[in-house]
């Protein structure tokens, strides 16, 4: 049987900053770390016309609960928390 090298066991730290490698959801330590990609959409229809937030974390992911973790980067927190966008990511419309 083939390896999967994608999955890499946990380091013990966090993404968050924590020293805890245990799931915080269910406790377990069946948890793995992983490059994610996320786009991050505004609710609701009068939020259509804003861009999609586009985010490149590491997760932290347990493997039996599938609880998910991570950080947002700086950039990307105050976009969402502002509303301020670089200009090349404005929605087209």
């Amino acid at each position: 049987m083939m390896e999967n090298t994608s999955i890499r066991p946990h380091s013990g730290n966090s993404p968050s900053g924590g020293n805890n490698g245990n799931c915080k959801r269910c406790a377990s330590d069946h948890v793995s770390d992983f490059n994610g990609e996320l786009a991050i959409h505004f609710l609701g229809l009068e939020n259509l016309d804003k861009p999609i937030v586009w985010v490149f974390p590491e997760l932290r992911a347990c493997l039996d609960c599938g609880f998910v973790e991570f950080v947002l980067p700086d950039a990307e927190k105050e976009q969402l928390k502002n509303g301020h966008f670089p200009a090349q990511s404005r929605a087209v419309g």
